[in-house]
């Protein structure tokens, strides 16, 4: 591989809050990021960099020469900026002896609202909605259903106004959208869709805080006809909200500075659209004969508002197109096969009569005789309906979506065709940064099953299915997602976002909720579900390497912890675990693992983290008072629990074995001393062969750490046996039932009740195949420092892995035969790699520099029988031979 001389490095791919170009700056101090080329030399290491800012009037920042090897989340550190305003900036970087780079080309970044005196628009709405009920949904307390009242909803609302720009469009030289609505908006200019987001903004606690997006618009007449849709989204009478509402402010600026501002408020007017019926759960209602934007007799309403905050996170949109592959007549219409369940809906192309009504029925399943089948839907109605208007039409919907992979069309006048419906998979904005392949096609089945789980569930928040009458963001999914999403997605503000929302379901004693936003349980959370809030802060540090994350939510976080230490007795979180390990084999509730213990580790695992997260922060104090807590709440885990040679986390009789999940949590933290730990392993490696067959037995919380665990301790053999089990229960198993997104049970359900085929929370098996079959880890925040560590495992005969850190790409690939194992890997700029083999292994020659030592205490594995080697930045091709062969 030819690779670019030091001399020519320049830094590229600039970012503002890690967006190019943003538009929404609306904080006073962003983040800055760079990256390089991929064809640099490994070797070179930044060693210092340079940052200009330049505004309207001049440099507002020049960092100065600063000494750091960093190349992300570098904070502002200038001026105050001005709001409404276009910066340019540049960085310039030394490396390699103190050579300097060039300048890099110019980036840009926009600022927003600063301050209250910038928002000039008025909240409005119509002072007349049509109501309609639009069901009983579940309310979040069991078996119990919501009122009928709070099914209610509007139709949808149209506010226009007619305006005229104050020069020539010539003359424009910018011209920007500050807008929101809740539940959701869309926003028309001459009956044209301004922008590609959709089901927009981000939900969000709308009385702490409402998303408003920035659009940039592109004016095309002097005579403007604007148009803002409401829907009814999550500002909903169930959530305790009234009518829908939007926000609007029009910046036009001109080529001699003046600057013209076009407002909602109480001069517009209601006016006539085609959305009709708009629900989350139950679909939307489309009558394309109506014409969007016309009448206008009735003014618009001055309406209370929320507190407005800029969107940040990525858009949710519509990222891929999916074409069905089969299609059948059954009674009262067609269904269509997409091959493949996803969130979304579908668009249709055709013409039909005017006044032909096309319903588009969704579900993730059939019936065996080839019906459709909504169980799982449960009360959602998931229904699209399309009111023809006689011509040729392409439409879609924007104020829903729904899970599913089967479609049943009714009311087509004729025989439909394939090419008359489009799957359109719609969720939050996510680049790809990593990717998995091995010898085990099932296993590849299953990661790619997850992909399409995580992706479908991104949807503003980490929901936890995408078809069902709830889809919320609960903690507890989110929190085994979370680091599957983080090595296959860039989603740091995605998660960040979601941070925020829970931040805002704390209450003053410092507890949080189950569900973030707070739209369902208002209880304080299941500790297994809390632990989300830091667990998660520390993931975006671990996988990303960004501190400010942890400084920006320590005392939430500290506030949260002193809650649950309130709730204890003699150490033991009695009374607060509700759900516990969640979805055990052949079980919702945890039967298996009791309550305090669970709750218990939890409260020990968050001390350990804040801990490590006060000791990054530099707060000495912290750390030896959270040291001390953890201490004294894991010594009451194993006066409790511990029975010598197992974890007993709920009483048992002789006849009975102790739960796998009890064990593989122990082993996960530093509950134990070394010799505990190996001993307790061997017990869960027995355990798992005389409870289930070597089977997983396990719940949601002990599935997360099951195989890792037995993986860790040098049972790696039986984790890769569990993990390939072909009947039940098990995620292959899933697969060979014709799944192509992970279930959230592990039976196959097919009548109602809790039977998601699109759910997340099993798909904690991802971070295994990273890390225990290809190989590939983080050993320091942000990838500072990685583990190589080929898996060896028999029945594997290659496996590969690839992470785009946040200093480049990192790689493994490793092939072997029966002597033979040849390593291929990468380790990108500024970092240090650690190459981890068994003893049995050697390697053989090589002309690059390896430095063998013993670096056991970074291993992903805590057997002695292992080599490490450290290398440095660079690509390697490493032959290794069996020891006795030689």
């Amino acid at each position: 591989m030819a690779f670019v001389d030091k001399q020519i490095i320049v830094p590229i791919d600039l970012r503002c809050e890690l967006d190019r170009a943003p538009l929404w700056i609306d904080i006073p101090n962003p983040r800055f990021s760079w990256s390089f080329s991929p064809d640099i030399s490994p070797s070179w290491r930044q060693e210092a960099y340079q940052i200009e800012v330049i505004g309207k009037e001049g440099m507002c920042w020049d960092s100065g020469i600063i000494y750091n090897t960093d190349s992300f989340s570098i904070i502002y550190g200038g001026e105050a900026f001005a709001p409404f305003s276009l910066y340019h900036w540049r960085v310039r970087v030394s490396g390699g002896g103190g050579q300097w780079s060039n300048w890099s080309d110019l980036a840009s970044f926009e600022t927003s609202m600063l301050s209250p005196s910038d928002f000039l628009a008025k909240w409005i709405s119509t002072p007349s909605p049509v109501w309609y009920r639009a069901g009983q949904w579940e309310s979040g307390v069991p078996q119990q259903a919501t009122s009928e009242e709070e099914g209610l909803h509007t139709w949808g609302i149209y506010l226009s106004k007619k305006i005229k720009t104050d020069q020539p469009i010539e003359r424009i030289t910018r011209a920007r959208a500050y807008v929101t609505g809740v539940g959701l908006y869309q926003l028309y200019i001459d009956q044209e869709r301004v922008g590609e987001r959709i089901l927009t903004p981000s939900q969000t606690d709308y009385r702490r805080r409402v998303l408003y997006d920035v659009l940039p618009l592109s004016l095309a007449r002097d005579e403007l006809s604007i148009t803002l849709f409401l829907a009814n989204g999550r500002h909903i009478a169930l959530y305790g909200f009234e009518k829908p509402r939007g926000y609007l402010q029009i910046l036009i600026e001109y080529s001699d500075g003046e600057q013209q501002w076009i407002c909602s408020d109480s001069s517009w007017r209601v006016t006539s659209g085609p959305i009709q019926e708009n629900s989350l759960f139950n679909g939307e209602v489309y009558d394309s004969r109506i014409a969007l934007g016309e009448g206008g007799d009735l003014a618009a309403e001055e309406v209370a508002g929320y507190n407005l905050h800029a969107a940040y996170e990525p858009p949710i949109k519509i990222n891929r197109e999916i074409p069905p592959v089969d299609m059948w007549r059954v009674k009262a219409g067609f269904i269509y096969d997409f091959g493949q369940n996803f969130a979304g809906f579908v668009a249709f192309q055709g013409q039909q009569p005017a006044g032909t009504k096309i319903t588009f029925q969704f579900a993730e399943d059939i019936t065996e005789d080839g019906k459709l089948n909504p169980s799982s839907n449960r009360k959602a109605e998931a229904t699209d309906t399309l009111i023809c208007n006689g011509s040729f039409q392409r439409w879609h919907p924007v104020s829903t979506y729904h899970g599913f992979r089967y479609v049943k069309v009714s009311g087509y006048v004729g025989v439909p065709t394939l090419e008359n419906l489009m799957g359109l998979f719609v969720h939050t904005e996510a680049d790809t940064t990593g990717s998995f392949h091995c010898s085990n096609e099932d296993f590849n089945r299953v990661h790619q099953a997850i992909l399409w789980g995580l992706r479908s569930n991104m949807m503003g928040i980490p929901t936890d299915s995408p078809q069902r009458d709830e889809r919320h963001g609960w903690l507890g999914d989110a929190i085994l997602a979370a680091p599957a999403a983080l090595l296959n997605y860039e989603a740091q503000l995605f998660y960040e976002k979601f941070l925020q929302d829970i931040e805002d379901t704390q209450n003053e004693d410092g507890s949080i909720t189950d569900v973030a936003p707070k739209f369902w349980m208002d209880k304080p959370a299941d500790p297994a579900w809390g632990s989300g809030f830091i667990t998660i802060g520390w993931y975006l540090y671990l996988y990303r390497g960004d501190e400010s994350v942890l400084n920006r939510f320590y005392f939430p976080f500290q506030r949260y912890i002193e809650f649950l230490l309130s709730q204890t007795s003699e150490g033991i979180v009695e009374d607060l675990g509700t759900f516990g390990d969640w979805c055990a084999p052949g079980l919702v509730t945890s039967k298996k693992t009791g309550l305090p213990f669970i709750s218990t580790w939890y409260l020990y695992h968050d001390l350990s983290l804040m801990e490590q997260i006060a000791q990054v922060l530099g707060k000495a104090e912290d750390v030896l008072m959270y040291r001390q807590q953890a201490k004294q709440i894991g010594d009451a885990l194993l006066r409790r629990f511990w029975k010598g040679s197992y974890m007993e986390s709920l009483p048992m009789t002789p006849w009975d074995f102790p739960d796998q999940t009890a064990q593989a949590l122990t082993l996960a933290t530093n509950l134990l001393n070394e010799q505990d730990s190996f001993a307790l392993a061997a017990y869960l490696n027995d355990l798992m062969a005389a409870t289930s067959g070597d089977h997983v037995g396990t719940g949601i919380h002990g599935t997360r750490y099951l195989l890792e665990q037995l993986s860790r301790w040098g049972y790696q053999e039986k984790a890769y046996t569990i993990a390939n089990q072909k009947d039940y229960p098990g995620w292959i198993y899933m697969i060979r039932e014709g799944a192509t997104t992970l279930w959230e049970r592990w039976e196959p359900i097919y009548c109602l009740g809790m039977n998601s085929h699109n759910h997340i929370m099993l798909g904690s098996i991802d971070q295994w195949f990273y890390t225990y079959v290809a190989g590939l880890s983080p050993l320091a925040p942000g990838w500072k420092k990685i583990a190589f560590a080929p898996a060896y495992l028999e029945k594997i005969e290659h496996a590969s892995a690839t992470i785009a850190t946040p200093y480049g790409e990192a790689a493994l690939e490793w092939q072997r035969d029966e002597r033979d194992v040849t390593v291929t890997l990468k380790v990108p700029s500024g970092t240090d790699g650690y190459l981890f083999l068994p003893s049995s292994l050697t390697i053989s020659e090589h002309p690059f520099s390896i430095i063998e030592g013993e670096t056991f205490e970074l291993s992903p594995y805590k057997i002695k029988d292992q080599k490490c080697w450290q290398l440095k930045a660079g690509v390697y091709q490493i032959a290794c031979t069996k020891v006795e062969e030689i």
